[in-house]
């Protein structure tokens, strides 16, 4: 006797008004083979099903027969689940009541369940995919008609007969409305289904005369896709038809939302996949969403291009895998004036592909990608004045992002000003299109905590500042991430405004960063303490740690000024360990402040570095410069205290402090590959140095492993 445990197939058939598809999956819901018919192509309903048969038999013999066949289950237009039944379909040619689920059954021999084909797509959606999870949450397929699924609480809305949830004939045009082949007139369905769209076109091009690429084609041949190449060319005609269309849509959509208060709507068929021309009212369903209390957008499937999205309190952005989110190419198509960051000189940052201001409890997940286009703005190319960030978040609390991949943007991939309880947790960024790549540049923020993400960046791949004095940078944590960069991994500091505290960075990995894994900056008159890095792991990172105490006229917009120096200390760095045998010998920790102001109260303790080696006597007798304000007045436009300014070879090839308080040095192993006769460390004008246990009065240190 054969179980149902024995049975590990199901055969699984969605018939569409120009094709059907069937395959067989496995219990996990898992495609094994799939084969396809015309369903135009059969005037008869027997003739139609002998040619499903004729494909589908072979493939159930190749996975053990019907023996192994659990059952068939088949989505239809106007399918009864109740009866099994098509029952006046207007899309498909078999008129009248079609008791299709026992001629299947008939004819392949295992037991057959039809039902909508939308709610057939909710069913699986939420098994298997974007709705896993989900109890209530609305299915529109957008095909050659309108389909839709309905679920609450967990339960498919079939109602008394079977044909409750029909969205798309639900009427959105009562005066003048569109003949629909259900026998009403003004059914959605007429005018957002891609034969809607088709008979849009025709209507558009007898009442405007104006020119067309969709003039070249016969007006009865027209289709959906006709409309949306046009429409990808610049054709203004194409593109108010999707404009038109989208209208509608959206509408409809903020209607369904007032009735049903769904977790999500999704969209599925192919005329979801026409990108910014149809899913502009997404920001509309954003609006309404979060005027009915907040829910779920869901973009699933397809690349989708658009401008500036406004995220709204209460919603949250789902991008599911295999569907990729674009930044448009046009400039044109992003806000203007979306909360430009606090750096001077930068009026280009001004615009941004996602946005939001003075949110609560938004959220961006899913799986898929978010694209920024970032080669379609340069640089430095005459004409090409803008360049959108991918993300930015002002005064907005609650925010969670996870499981996203963020790539391609033409300036920062995201900046976050003022924003407080922040988690992060899974995401990639991939950052090299452009320069000032930076991933995730926090600015102001309170109580952030980023987990399990990797980072690849042609600039700063975690950023920390604090470009205004009335909001501090507290209560970060950083863990388990790996980071790549053009320039640091995570810098923290630079605008330096108000007080940073509170920072934990721990168990990541750094590997081929160009400037410094750990670039810790004060400059700007505010405090920075209390900050924890350990259990990291540097490949090829010249600077492991890099930490500089200055003063700087205010780099923000507004009046320059120098204000008053403060305290910069209480930082611990443990348990490190750096590989930097790859690089040349500018590979050691460097902590400089300026004379009469002491970076106080470090501790270095439990760390190992491999470097390459090779100083000379040369680069061991080598003056380092300091970044006094004397400094600065003198370099112009070099406004910022980097590494390269310091002047050559660092003069040890471990660890090279100066102008340090309260010193602690434990347990660190310093080794090179080549004969190094700089000295392992350098201590000028360090207050209170204790290396493993003992105090130490000299400046130059041979070694420090006794």
């Amino acid at each position: 006797m054969v179980t149902g445990m024995e049975k590990p197939y199901v055969v699984g058939m969605d018939i569409g008004g120009t094709n059907t598809v069937f395959g067989v999956v496995d219990s996990r819901g898992n495609v094994l083979a799939t084969d396809s018919v015309k369903t135009q192509s059969y005037s008869k309903i027997e003739d139609y099903v002998e040619a499903v048969c004729t494909k589908l038999r072979p493939l159930i013999e190749s996975f053990g027969g019907v023996e192994k066949i659990k059952g068939m289950g088949v989505g239809a237009p106007n399918g009864n689940y109740y009866n099994g039944t098509i029952e006046f379909a207007p899309n498909l040619p078999w008129r009248g009541v079609i008791p299709l689920a026992a001629l299947f059954e008939e004819k392949i021999g295992v037991p057959t369940a039809l039902t909508n084909d939308a709610n057939a797509a909710a069913i699986g959606e939420m098994t298997y995919g974007a709705a896993r999870g989900m109890k209530d949450f609305i299915m529109i397929t957008l095909g050659t008609g309108v389909g839709s699924g309905i679920v609450v609480n967990g339960q498919l809305v079939y109602g008394h007969d079977g044909f409750a949830g029909e969205l798309g004939h639900v009427i959105v045009r009562r005066e003048n409305g569109r003949q629909c082949g259900c026998g009403r007139k003004g059914c959605l369905e007429t005018y957002c289904s891609a034969t809607g769209v088709a008979r849009t076109a025709r209507e558009f091009l007898v009442a405007r005369p104006e020119p067309s690429l969709l003039r070249d084609i016969p007006a009865e041949e027209i289709v959906s896709k006709d409309v949306f190449d046009a429409a990808v060319r610049g054709d203004k005609l194409a593109q108010d038809i999707f404009e038109y269309t989208g209208r509608i849509l959206g509408e409809a959509l903020a209607d369904f939302i007032a009735f049903s208060s769904p977790e999500a709507i999704i969209l599925f068929g192919g005329l979801a996949k026409s990108g910014d021309y149809i899913m502009k009212p997404i920001q509309k369903a954003i609006d309404e969403c979060s005027a009915e209390g907040g829910g779920i957008v869901l973009i699933q499937g397809g690349n989708y291009v658009t401008g500036t999205i406004f995220m709204k309190s209460g919603v949250t952005l789902r991008i599911e895998k295999m569907a990729v989110l674009s930044g448009s190419k046009d400039i044109k198509d992003y806000a203007e004036n979306v909360m430009k960051n606090m750096y001077r000189d930068e009026s280009y940052m001004d615009r941004c592909l996602v946005f939001a201001h003075n949110q609560k409890f938004i959220g961006i997940e899913g799986g898929g990608i978010i694209d920024g286009n970032g080669e379609a703005f340069p640089n430095k190319i005459p004409g090409i004045k803008y360049r959108p960030m991918l993300i930015r978040f002002a005064n907005c609390e609650n925010i969670r992002m996870h499981d996203i991949m963020l790539q391609n943007p033409s300036g920062w991939t995201s900046a976050w000003l003022y924003c407080r309880d922040i988690v992060i947790e899974g995401i990639s960024v991939w950052a090299r299109v452009r320069g000032n790549g930076d991933g995730l540049d926090f600015d102001g923020c309170k109580n952030v905590r980023v987990s399990n993400c990797s980072f690849d960046t042609s600039d700063d791949s975690i950023c920390l500042q604090t470009s205004s004095k009335d909001h501090s940078c507290q209560d970060i944590t950083i863990t388990n991430c790996q980071f790549s960069s053009r320039w640091a991994g995570v810098r923290i500091g630079l605008l330096s405004r108000a007080n940073f505290e509170n920072v934990i960075i721990s168990s990541c990995i750094f590997r081929n960063t160009n400037d410094s894994g750990l670039k810790i900056q004060m400059n700007e008159g505010a405090e920075m303490k209390n900050m924890l890095f350990t259990n990291l792991l540097m490949i090829n990172v010249p600077r492991p740690i890099f930490m500089t105490h200055t003063s700087l006229r205010a780099y923000v917009d507004g009046e320059e000024e120098y204000p008053e120096m403060k305290t910069m200390g209480d930082m611990t760095f443990s348990d490190i360990h750096v590989d930097n045998t790859g690089l040349d010998k500018n590979s050691a920790i460097v902590m400089t402040s300026i004379p009469g102001n002491y970076i106080r109260n470090i501790t270095l303790s439990d760390i190992i570095i491999r470097t390459a080696g090779g100083g000379t006597v040369k680069d061991a007798n080598n003056i380092f410069g300091e970044f006094s304000k004397e400094w600065f007045e003198l370099q112009d436009k070099r406004r910022w205290p980097e590494y390269g300014y310091l002047g050559g070879t660092v003069p040890a090839y471990g660890i090279h402090l100066r102008h340090l308080e309260n010193v602690i040095i434990n347990n660190v192993n310093i080794t090179t590959i080549n004969k190094d006769v700089r000295p392992v460390i350098m201590a000028i004008d360090v207050k209170n140095l204790t290396i493993n246990g003992r105090k130490i009065m000299e400046e130059r240190i041979e070694n420090i492993n006794n």
